[in-house]
């Protein structure tokens, strides 16, 4: 085990979700893998507090209650919508998730709505993420860590401005 990571370090995971009965939902096993950044709430709570525990190399099965991970399912978050305020309402696809912008005043992101029913009074959708209130399992391995706030990049630059610089003395030496 290795110490508890502090906010701000970071790691790339590959990971596949599934739920309890091993329904995969999600698969990054391959391909680019994703960086977690420790405390920007990138990934459900439960899923970084063992990412924070865990050495590179390390390969672990996390299991993530709803509590822990999406939260739960909240009826607040499902709207009844009259028709009359939606153009076009009836190819709304039900089951399917759309793009929602609701009152855009307030929402200027969309927001993935699934389209619950549809019908000549009525539009529910429901906007909880499609994981609230489930319990999910990670299987997850960590391929890389870095430090609070120095990402390749930033090594990258700082090498590159060492370069410049002693480029500028080596200049400036040639010339007196």
């Amino acid at each position: 085990m290795v110490a508890m990571r502090e906010l701000g370090s970071w790691v790339d995971i590959r990971y596949r979700g599934t739920y309890p009965d091993g329904t995969v939902f999600e698969d990054r096993l391959s391909g680019e893998p994703l960086r977690v950044v420790f405390g920007a709430s990138c990934v459900p709570r439960g899923l970084e507090s063992a990412l924070r525990e865990m050495a590179l190399g390390e390969e672990r099965r996390v299991e993530v209650t709803a509590a822990e991970g999406f939260g739960p399912h909240e009826e607040a978050a499902v709207f009844r919508i009259p028709v009359s305020m939606i153009p076009d309402y009836r190819s709304l696809p039900v089951g399917e998730y759309i793009q929602w912008y609701g009152d855009t005043a307030k929402n200027r992101e969309p927001t993935a709505a699934k389209v619950i029913k549809v019908d000549d009074f009525e539009v529910v959708l429901d906007l909880n993420h499609p994981l609230a209130g489930r319990d999910v399992v990670y299987e997850v391995t960590v391929v890389d860590e870095g430090e609070a706030g120095r990402t390749p990049v930033d090594a990258m630059l700082d090498e590159l401005r060492q370069q410049v610089a002693a480029q500028v003395v080596r200049e400036g030496a040639a010339s007196n």
